[in-house]
């Protein structure tokens, strides 16, 4: 973050508005890249996991293939 050593406080009420908009907004786009983040995660996992049930699913089809005469 830049900011001007000599004049850091807004002293306005268009500056003090505008920094509690960029502030917020910021608030926001990270809230979303953080949810983002934790559903592309929550999705790999559900992929993972329906592909670990259809190995199951096909080795135990063969165990019983096997078995049979």
């Amino acid at each position: 973050m830049v900011m001007n050593a000599d004049n850091i406080n807004p002293e306005t009420d268009l500056e003090c508005f505008f920094a509690v908009s960029v502030g917020i907004f910021g608030m926001v786009v990270s809230a979303i890249l953080i949810g983002q983040t934790a559903d592309i995660i929550g999705n790999l996992h559900r992929a993972e996991s329906r592909y670990r049930n259809k190995l199951d699913d096909m080795t135990e089809q063969l165990k019983v293939s096997e078995s049979e005469p």
